[in-house]
């Protein structure tokens, strides 16, 4: 469940990039891009860290 939880962060995140760019190129504002940005690389950071822990056999502390 974590897992799959991680990458619909990540795909939400690449949605609203999606979305912020398109309002930009119709004259909105640059930081809806660049706050899209930021979680668009926070959530490859949340998905690249659980890859590594599952690799190495760790769990978080709800995984059982």
């Amino acid at each position: 469940m974590d897992t799959a939880l991680d990458w619909v962060g990540l795909i939400t995140s690449g949605m609203l990039l999606a979305v912020a760019v398109r309002d930009h190129r119709d004259g909105g504002s640059v930081w809806g891009v660049v706050c899209a940005g930021g979680l668009v690389l926070v959530g490859l950071w949340v998905v690249g860290r659980g890859i590594v822990r599952r690799r190495r056999g760790l769990h978080g502390a709800g995984s059982r």
